[in-house]
């Protein structure tokens, strides 16, 4: 039988040494290092030569929009902005704006190593894994890029890993603690306040380590997009949800084909029942499966790639996480929030109208972790199925004649975030 970890109670009795806590911690330096000389690297290039750096897709859409939205606040009112649809983005780079909003490098990098220093201390010991899986908490592409300015991501990651760390923990007030994390969570991204905050309600009622949260979140995911037509009303969420669907933002993608060509409502009881389960699918896969790696100037699409690594990290994280779900030989008792997380992510995630697999970014680090208490064959097996399936798939659409198309990189004005502007 494998046991990926063993009784929590064993680990606060072993009493580290100095000289094994700093070994342990300058794995987390090492790793942090390197990922700011990346995140550096990309400063510089999108600083010293911006129109190139558009051209190969070095700009993240979201966080150059979140960054015009506080420059035009910023322009009327002086003062340090502050957007009510993204409160929790603007409490932590608004402020920025008053000295220089390439601040946001430095608090994206703050973050990032407090997420670190959150995972080596309170997770990877839980596990019983090498503190050498600090590196999962920065193997995200996608994150490097997001690092230059205001962005969702890297914040909601750190909460995620505090979250967990509280959840698991023997604290009295961790149940008051974990719902006034994902309070906070809302403000920074409301879909994702939801999906902690229904976490934490299923592990109150049915125990950290039980199968039944994900089981649960699945239900209540069903029951979501069965009523979602009546639920909108009563929901400024849902509403806001529907609205950014209404307005055609799945229109011209599979998902949204799909439905348009089986005539299925998502606001009916039976097309938000079927619609809820294919996007469960498209959430877990088309990221993975769907690459983009050219842009419209004929460059490497930079973007693409972060997205298509991204996404095989989330193929990879569900396969764990489904077999940690379904194989009863694994002890769940004291990590189990830990490696069902990502499967009720997932779950929470599809319950949005259009589907966002970047939703479920701030959940890989433990995804990942997951891989690592399965055995070493078993692993081996996982990893070759994914690249099996991945190839399959991109084959399958070239020889239908279905490839991606180049990515149409939009011309804008260079972000105040950039460097030395």
């Amino acid at each position: 039988m494998h046991k990926p970890y063993q009784n929590f109670d064993g680990l606060h009795d072993r009493h580290p040494t100095e000289a094994t806590i700093n070994r342990t911690f300058s794995k987390l330096f090492i790793v942090h290092g390197l990922f700011t000389a990346i995140t550096l690297w990309v400063a510089l290039q999108q600083a010293a030569n911006f129109e190139q750096a558009l051209a190969r897709g070095m700009f993240i859409p979201d966080v150059v929009n979140m960054t015009k939205t506080f420059d035009n606040l910023w322009r009327l009112y002086g003062i340090s902005p502050y957007d009510p649809t993204f409160p929790g983005v603007s409490f932590i780079y608004g402020w920025t704006w008053l000295f220089d909003p390439s601040l946001s490098w430095f608090v994206n990098n703050l973050l990032m190593l407090l997420s670190g220093f959150i995972f080596l201390k309170y997770l990877s010991p839980r596990m019983e894994i090498s503190s050498w899986s600090v590196f999962f908490v920065y193997l995200n592409p996608y994150v490097v890029l997001a690092s230059v300015g205001p962005n969702k991501e890297i914040p909601l990651t750190l909460i995620s890993l505090i979250w967990i760390s509280i959840l698991i923990s023997p604290h009295k007030l961790k149940w008051p603690l974990a719902f006034l994390l994902s309070f906070f969570a809302y403000f920074v991204r409301d879909g994702f306040g939801f999906i902690l905050l229904m976490t934490t309600v299923f592990c109150l009622i049915w125990g950290n380590a039980s199968r039944r949260v994900p089981i649960s979140m699945l239900a209540f995911g069903a029951f979501v997009s069965t009523t979602f037509g009546i639920l909108v009303d009563y929901s400024d969420t849902l509403a806001r949800n529907l609205a950014v669907t209404e307005s055609g933002f799945d229109q011209g993608t599979a998902i949204g084909s799909l439905a348009a060509g089986l005539s299925l409502n998502p606001s009916s009881t039976v097309g938000g029942f079927v619609l809820y389960f294919i996007r469960i699918i498209y959430n877990a896969l088309v990221l993975g499966i769907f690459p983009n790696f050219i842009t419209n100037y004929g460059y490497w699409n930079i973007l693409g790639f972060s997205y298509w690594i991204s996404g095989i990290f989330i193929i990879i994280s569900i396969f764990s996480s489904s077999i940690l779900f379904v194989w009863n030989k694994i002890d769940l008792r004291y990590g189990g929030p830990i490696f069902l997380f990502f499967l009720t992510c997932l779950f929470s995630v599809s319950v949005s109208q259009f589907v966002q697999p970047r939703y479920l970014m701030p959940a890989i680090p433990l995804g990942l972790c997951a891989t690592l208490c399965l055995p070493a064959r078993m692993r081996r097996r996982l990893f070759a199925a994914t690249l099996v399936l991945i190839i399959s798939v991109i084959m399958l659409y070239g020889l239908a004649g279905r490839t991606q198309g180049a990515e149409a990189i939009e011309q804008i004005e260079k972000p105040a975030f950039v460097w030395f502007d």
